[in-house]
Protein backbone atom coordinates (compact mmCIF):
# COMPACT_ATOMS: atom_id res chain seq x y z
CA UNK A 1 0.00 0.00 0.00
CA UNK A 2 2.71 2.83 0.98
CA UNK A 3 4.55 1.34 -2.38
CA UNK A 4 1.49 2.34 -4.39
CA UNK A 5 1.16 5.75 -2.40
CA UNK A 6 4.66 7.06 -3.10
CA UNK A 7 3.97 5.97 -6.57
CA UNK A 8 0.93 8.23 -7.34
CA UNK A 9 2.46 10.87 -5.61
CA UNK A 10 5.61 10.61 -7.91
CA UNK A 11 3.65 10.63 -10.79
CA UNK A 12 1.97 14.13 -9.78
CA UNK A 13 5.24 15.62 -9.05
CA UNK A 14 6.35 14.77 -12.59
CA UNK A 15 6.63 17.50 -15.71
CA UNK A 16 4.10 16.77 -18.16
CA UNK A 17 4.74 16.19 -21.70
CA UNK A 18 5.51 18.60 -23.74
CA UNK A 19 2.48 20.18 -25.65
CA UNK A 20 1.88 23.30 -28.02
CA UNK A 21 1.73 26.26 -26.46
CA UNK A 22 -1.35 28.35 -25.48
CA UNK A 23 -1.94 31.01 -27.36
CA UNK A 24 -1.91 34.91 -24.47
CA UNK A 25 -4.90 35.67 -23.32
CA UNK A 26 -6.00 39.00 -25.71
CA UNK A 27 -7.02 41.84 -23.59
CA UNK A 28 -10.60 42.82 -23.60
CA UNK A 29 -11.69 46.62 -23.96
CA UNK A 30 -13.20 48.40 -21.33
CA UNK A 31 -15.26 51.16 -21.74
CA UNK A 32 -15.95 53.58 -19.10
CA UNK A 33 -17.89 56.93 -19.45
CA UNK A 34 -15.83 60.04 -20.27
CA UNK A 35 -15.90 62.97 -18.33
CA UNK A 36 -16.58 66.32 -19.75
CA UNK A 37 -16.21 69.72 -18.82
CA UNK A 38 -18.84 72.66 -18.73
CA UNK A 39 -19.08 73.10 -22.09
CA UNK A 40 -19.62 69.63 -22.91
CA UNK A 41 -16.51 68.73 -24.51
CA UNK A 42 -15.24 65.46 -24.00
CA UNK A 43 -12.11 65.09 -21.79
CA UNK A 44 -10.16 62.03 -21.30
CA UNK A 45 -6.64 61.83 -19.84
CA UNK A 46 -5.28 65.30 -21.34
CA UNK A 47 -6.40 64.54 -24.45
CA UNK A 48 -9.87 65.95 -26.18
CA UNK A 49 -12.49 64.87 -28.43
CA UNK A 50 -13.22 66.50 -31.63
CA UNK A 51 -16.84 67.42 -31.51
CA UNK A 52 -17.45 68.66 -35.26
CA UNK A 53 -17.64 67.01 -38.34
CA UNK A 54 -15.12 68.57 -40.35
CA UNK A 55 -11.85 69.63 -38.25
CA UNK A 56 -9.53 71.40 -40.40
CA UNK A 57 -6.11 69.63 -40.78
CA UNK A 58 -2.63 69.84 -39.67
CA UNK A 59 -1.75 70.53 -43.59
CA UNK A 60 -4.75 73.34 -43.71
CA UNK A 61 -3.47 74.79 -40.88
CA UNK A 62 0.09 74.63 -41.42
CA UNK A 63 -1.03 77.17 -44.57
CA UNK A 64 -3.20 79.26 -43.02
CA UNK A 65 -1.62 80.21 -39.39
CA UNK A 66 1.17 82.56 -39.69
CA UNK A 67 3.68 81.02 -37.63
CA UNK A 68 2.96 77.66 -38.06
CA UNK A 69 6.22 76.45 -38.96
CA UNK A 70 7.90 78.16 -36.19
CA UNK A 71 6.36 75.34 -33.53
CA UNK A 72 7.99 72.34 -33.03
CA UNK A 73 5.89 69.55 -33.87
CA UNK A 74 4.17 68.45 -30.02
CA UNK A 75 3.38 72.79 -30.50
CA UNK A 76 1.70 71.93 -33.73
CA UNK A 77 -0.87 69.10 -32.49
CA UNK A 78 -1.56 71.31 -29.40
CA UNK A 79 -2.66 74.07 -31.48
CA UNK A 80 -3.80 71.66 -34.26
CA UNK A 81 -5.98 70.08 -31.49
CA UNK A 82 -7.20 73.23 -29.28
CA UNK A 83 -8.23 75.25 -32.45
CA UNK A 84 -10.44 71.86 -33.63
CA UNK A 85 -12.27 71.70 -30.35
CA UNK A 86 -13.11 75.21 -29.47
CA UNK A 87 -16.41 76.78 -31.50
CA UNK A 88 -15.59 79.48 -33.38
CA UNK A 89 -16.48 82.58 -31.77
CA UNK A 90 -18.25 84.43 -34.70
CA UNK A 91 -21.86 84.28 -36.66
CA UNK A 92 -20.67 82.98 -39.87
CA UNK A 93 -18.79 80.29 -38.66
CA UNK A 94 -21.37 78.84 -36.34
CA UNK A 95 -21.64 75.54 -35.96
CA UNK A 96 -17.74 75.01 -37.40
CA UNK A 97 -14.29 74.56 -34.78
CA UNK A 98 -12.10 77.65 -35.03
CA UNK A 99 -9.72 75.72 -36.83
CA UNK A 100 -11.78 75.54 -39.67
CA UNK A 101 -12.58 79.32 -39.47
CA UNK A 102 -8.66 79.72 -39.43
CA UNK A 103 -8.70 78.52 -42.48
CA UNK A 104 -11.39 80.28 -44.85
CA UNK A 105 -11.82 83.47 -42.55
CA UNK A 106 -14.99 84.52 -43.87
CA UNK A 107 -16.56 88.35 -43.44
CA UNK A 108 -17.43 88.75 -40.30
CA UNK A 109 -14.98 86.75 -38.62
CA UNK A 110 -12.02 88.81 -38.49
CA UNK A 111 -11.10 88.08 -34.72
CA UNK A 112 -10.18 84.55 -35.47
CA UNK A 113 -6.58 85.26 -36.68
CA UNK A 114 -5.87 87.30 -33.38
CA UNK A 115 -7.38 84.09 -31.33
CA UNK A 116 -5.43 82.16 -33.44
CA UNK A 117 -1.96 84.04 -32.45
CA UNK A 118 -3.30 84.56 -28.48
CA UNK A 119 -3.14 80.07 -28.62
CA UNK A 120 -0.14 80.25 -30.31
CA UNK A 121 1.38 82.72 -28.48
CA UNK A 122 0.32 80.68 -25.43
CA UNK A 123 1.43 77.17 -26.15
CA UNK A 124 5.35 78.74 -27.20
CA UNK A 125 5.42 79.93 -23.60
CA UNK A 126 4.56 76.46 -22.61
CA UNK A 127 1.28 77.51 -20.81
CA UNK A 128 -1.21 74.43 -19.73
CA UNK A 129 -3.17 73.22 -22.52
CA UNK A 130 -6.54 73.59 -20.57
CA UNK A 131 -5.20 77.66 -20.19
CA UNK A 132 -4.81 77.68 -24.06
CA UNK A 133 -8.10 75.99 -24.96
CA UNK A 134 -10.05 78.36 -22.27
CA UNK A 135 -8.10 81.38 -23.58
CA UNK A 136 -9.67 81.15 -27.21
CA UNK A 137 -13.00 80.22 -25.59
CA UNK A 138 -16.17 82.53 -25.68
CA UNK A 139 -19.75 82.09 -24.85
CA UNK A 140 -21.14 84.55 -27.65
CA UNK A 141 -20.03 85.65 -31.14
CA UNK A 142 -17.70 88.32 -31.75
CA UNK A 143 -19.44 91.76 -32.91
CA UNK A 144 -17.33 93.99 -35.15
CA UNK A 145 -19.48 97.33 -33.30
CA UNK A 146 -19.46 100.72 -34.62
CA UNK A 147 -16.87 103.32 -33.17
CA UNK A 148 -19.03 106.32 -33.67
CA UNK A 149 -19.04 107.44 -29.66
CA UNK A 150 -15.59 109.36 -27.73
CA UNK A 151 -14.18 107.20 -25.33
CA UNK A 152 -13.32 107.46 -22.04
CA UNK A 153 -10.22 106.02 -20.14
CA UNK A 154 -7.73 105.76 -22.48
CA UNK A 155 -8.96 106.70 -25.75
CA UNK A 156 -5.88 105.14 -27.56
CA UNK A 157 -5.99 101.68 -25.65
CA UNK A 158 -5.69 98.66 -27.61
CA UNK A 159 -8.35 97.16 -25.63
CA UNK A 160 -11.91 98.57 -26.44
CA UNK A 161 -14.68 98.16 -23.91
CA UNK A 162 -17.89 99.15 -24.82
CA UNK A 163 -20.92 98.42 -22.09
CA UNK A 164 -24.98 99.39 -22.01
CA UNK A 165 -26.12 100.50 -19.16
CA UNK A 166 -28.99 102.14 -17.51
CA UNK A 167 -28.12 105.02 -14.78
CA UNK A 168 -31.50 103.73 -12.73
CA UNK A 169 -30.82 99.97 -12.79
CA UNK A 170 -30.12 98.12 -9.71
CA UNK A 171 -27.22 96.89 -11.04
CA UNK A 172 -25.85 99.97 -12.22
CA UNK A 173 -23.64 101.26 -9.03
CA UNK A 174 -21.69 97.64 -9.43
CA UNK A 175 -21.02 98.04 -12.95
CA UNK A 176 -20.30 101.51 -12.23
CA UNK A 177 -17.97 100.66 -9.86
CA UNK A 178 -16.47 98.07 -11.98
CA UNK A 179 -15.69 100.89 -14.87
CA UNK A 180 -13.83 102.65 -12.11
CA UNK A 181 -11.63 99.85 -11.32
CA UNK A 182 -10.27 99.09 -14.62
CA UNK A 183 -6.53 100.20 -15.85
CA UNK A 184 -6.55 103.89 -16.70
CA UNK A 185 -4.05 103.27 -19.07
CA UNK A 186 -5.22 100.47 -22.05
CA UNK A 187 -8.19 100.68 -21.70
CA UNK A 188 -10.26 102.36 -24.55
CA UNK A 189 -14.21 102.50 -22.76
CA UNK A 190 -17.35 103.56 -24.47
CA UNK A 191 -21.00 103.71 -22.26
CA UNK A 192 -23.82 103.25 -24.64
CA UNK A 193 -27.59 103.28 -22.61
CA UNK A 194 -30.72 100.90 -22.96
CA UNK A 195 -33.37 101.86 -20.86
CA UNK A 196 -37.44 101.25 -21.74
CA UNK A 197 -39.37 103.62 -23.66
CA UNK A 198 -41.84 103.14 -20.86
CA UNK A 199 -39.69 104.65 -18.13
CA UNK A 200 -39.36 108.37 -18.70
CA UNK A 201 -36.96 108.82 -16.03
CA UNK A 202 -34.24 106.42 -16.86
CA UNK A 203 -34.54 108.22 -20.53
CA UNK A 204 -34.62 111.88 -18.65
CA UNK A 205 -30.88 110.57 -16.48
CA UNK A 206 -29.53 108.74 -19.87
CA UNK A 207 -30.15 111.68 -21.78
CA UNK A 208 -28.17 113.90 -18.89
CA UNK A 209 -25.32 111.59 -18.57
CA UNK A 210 -24.99 111.68 -22.45
CA UNK A 211 -25.13 115.50 -22.19
CA UNK A 212 -22.45 115.60 -19.87
CA UNK A 213 -20.07 113.10 -22.25
CA UNK A 214 -20.70 115.71 -24.54
CA UNK A 215 -17.76 117.62 -22.80
CA UNK A 216 -15.44 114.63 -21.75
CA UNK A 217 -17.81 113.83 -18.17
CA UNK A 218 -20.05 111.04 -18.80
CA UNK A 219 -18.13 109.21 -16.60
CA UNK A 220 -18.17 111.75 -13.79
CA UNK A 221 -21.60 111.84 -14.43
CA UNK A 222 -22.06 108.49 -13.69
CA UNK A 223 -19.97 108.14 -10.77
CA UNK A 224 -22.15 111.29 -9.70
CA UNK A 225 -25.75 109.97 -10.12
CA UNK A 226 -25.00 106.54 -8.34
CA UNK A 227 -23.67 108.42 -5.36
CA UNK A 228 -27.02 110.99 -5.22
CA UNK A 229 -29.33 107.87 -5.62
CA UNK A 230 -27.64 106.16 -3.13
CA UNK A 231 -28.13 108.90 -0.54
CA UNK A 232 -31.75 109.26 -1.78
CA UNK A 233 -32.57 106.61 0.95
CA UNK A 234 -36.20 108.17 1.82
CA UNK A 235 -36.99 108.42 -2.03
CA UNK A 236 -35.95 104.28 -2.49
CA UNK A 237 -37.44 103.50 0.62
CA UNK A 238 -40.75 104.91 -0.56
CA UNK A 239 -40.48 104.11 -4.85
CA UNK A 240 -40.29 107.71 -5.76
CA UNK A 241 -37.52 108.50 -8.50
CA UNK A 242 -34.62 109.30 -6.56
CA UNK A 243 -33.92 111.94 -9.80
CA UNK A 244 -37.13 113.72 -9.93
CA UNK A 245 -37.79 117.19 -8.36
CA UNK A 246 -34.48 118.54 -9.71
CA UNK A 247 -32.26 115.46 -8.79
CA UNK A 248 -30.21 115.58 -11.91
CA UNK A 249 -29.37 119.19 -11.28
CA UNK A 250 -28.27 117.80 -8.07
CA UNK A 251 -26.21 115.44 -9.80
CA UNK A 252 -24.76 118.09 -11.75
CA UNK A 253 -23.84 120.36 -9.13
CA UNK A 254 -21.85 117.10 -7.49
CA UNK A 255 -19.01 117.38 -11.19
CA UNK A 256 -19.77 121.40 -11.40
CA UNK A 257 -16.63 121.52 -9.31
CA UNK A 258 -14.51 119.51 -11.95
CA UNK A 259 -14.89 122.46 -14.45
CA UNK A 260 -18.28 121.16 -16.15
CA UNK A 261 -20.46 123.77 -17.60
CA UNK A 262 -23.57 123.33 -16.30
CA UNK A 263 -25.35 125.69 -18.62
CA UNK A 264 -23.63 123.68 -21.54
CA UNK A 265 -24.81 120.51 -19.76
CA UNK A 266 -28.64 121.54 -20.27
CA UNK A 267 -28.72 123.08 -23.60
CA UNK A 268 -27.74 119.47 -24.31
CA UNK A 269 -29.90 117.88 -22.61
CA UNK A 270 -32.24 119.52 -24.72
CA UNK A 271 -30.81 118.83 -28.01
CA UNK A 272 -32.23 116.88 -30.55
CA UNK A 273 -28.87 115.70 -31.29
CA UNK A 274 -28.90 113.61 -27.44
CA UNK A 275 -32.05 111.88 -28.08
CA UNK A 276 -30.58 110.60 -31.76
CA UNK A 277 -27.54 109.27 -30.08
CA UNK A 278 -29.80 107.48 -26.93
CA UNK A 279 -31.86 105.99 -29.39
CA UNK A 280 -28.93 104.87 -31.72
CA UNK A 281 -27.75 102.99 -28.94
CA UNK A 282 -30.86 101.46 -27.85
CA UNK A 283 -31.44 100.61 -31.48
CA UNK A 284 -27.79 98.69 -32.34
CA UNK A 285 -28.38 97.21 -28.56
CA UNK A 286 -31.35 95.57 -29.88
CA UNK A 287 -29.50 94.41 -33.09
CA UNK A 288 -26.61 92.97 -30.86
CA UNK A 289 -28.12 91.28 -28.72
CA UNK A 290 -28.43 93.43 -25.45
CA UNK A 291 -31.58 92.29 -23.84
CA UNK A 292 -30.36 93.14 -20.25
CA UNK A 293 -28.43 95.60 -18.52
CA UNK A 294 -25.24 96.17 -17.59
CA UNK A 295 -24.30 93.86 -20.93
CA UNK A 296 -20.16 94.29 -21.85
CA UNK A 297 -18.40 93.89 -24.85
CA UNK A 298 -14.53 93.55 -24.31
CA UNK A 299 -12.84 93.66 -27.78
CA UNK A 300 -15.99 92.94 -29.19
CA UNK A 301 -16.82 89.70 -27.11
CA UNK A 302 -20.30 89.83 -25.32
CA UNK A 303 -20.30 89.05 -21.30
CA UNK A 304 -24.02 89.62 -20.46
CA UNK A 305 -25.37 90.87 -17.03
CA UNK A 306 -23.37 91.34 -14.12
CA UNK A 307 -19.45 90.26 -14.59
CA UNK A 308 -16.98 89.97 -11.50
CA UNK A 309 -13.83 92.45 -11.31
CA UNK A 310 -12.39 89.16 -12.16
CA UNK A 311 -14.22 87.81 -14.95
CA UNK A 312 -13.82 91.23 -16.82
CA UNK A 313 -10.03 91.92 -15.88
CA UNK A 314 -9.43 88.48 -17.37
CA UNK A 315 -11.15 89.25 -20.90
CA UNK A 316 -8.99 92.73 -20.75
CA UNK A 317 -5.83 91.44 -19.33
CA UNK A 318 -6.16 88.68 -22.29
CA UNK A 319 -6.28 91.81 -24.59
CA UNK A 320 -3.34 93.57 -23.21
CA UNK A 321 -1.42 90.74 -23.00
CA UNK A 322 -2.07 90.11 -27.20
CA UNK A 323 -1.52 94.09 -28.09
CA UNK A 324 1.42 93.40 -25.94
CA UNK A 325 2.58 90.84 -28.07
CA UNK A 326 1.87 92.33 -31.45
CA UNK A 327 3.61 95.45 -30.25
CA UNK A 328 0.80 96.96 -29.86
CA UNK A 329 1.01 98.12 -26.36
Amino acid sequence: MRAWILALAALACAEPPPGPEAPPPQARPVEVEQPTDRKGLVQVAGEWEMPFSDPASMDELAVAVAGFDTLRPPEQKLLYRVLNVVPAACAPCEGKPLARCAVATPPGCENVPRLVQRARRLILAQEPAEKVREAVSYPDAWADLPDDRAPMLDADGPVRVVVWLDPTSPFSAAATASIGKMPASGVSLVVRYHVSPDDPGARAVALAAIAASRQGHGLAFLQAAEAWRAGARDARREGRDPFADGGLEGVAAMVSADGFDVERWRADRADAATSAQLEADIELGRATGVRSVPTWFVDGYRLRGAQSDLALGRVIGLGLDDAAASGGG
